[in-house]
């Protein structure tokens, strides 16, 4: 998909843009699975360190990262791409989808 003029110059006007639909479920998939390995991971440290309660293992993604952040929020700031460095995400950093949305933007 790429991007119309009129989400050009909303970016241009704004400084971000929404585009629904300009990426699908299966883009992000690994990259979710990336960090619910991840998370899962953490969470059981968490939990056999005493600073979580429960695993909260029966949560959806976002949710369960929710409930862990509640009682412990180390998680959250090891999330950051600047130190969670997977593969998955790497490679949607080269996403065909996000590629041709970027490219609307600078060229």
């Amino acid at each position: 998909m790429q991007l119309s003029k009129e989400y050009q110059e909303h970016f241009e006007r704004e400084g971000y843009v929404v585009v629904r639909g300009g990426l699908q479920d299966s883009d992000l998939d690994p990259v979710i699975g990336e960090y619910e390995t991840y998370i899962d991971r953490r969470a059981r440290e968490l939990k056999a360190e005493g600073k979580i309660s429960q695993l909260y293992e029966d949560e959806p993604f976002g949710r369960r990262l929710t409930r862990i952040c509640e009682e412990d929020g180390a998680i959250y700031s090891e999330l950051d791409i600047m130190h969670f460095r997977g593969r998955a995400l790497f490679e949607f950093l080269r996403n065909d989808h996000l590629m041709d949305l970027v490219e609307g933007l600078v060229g």
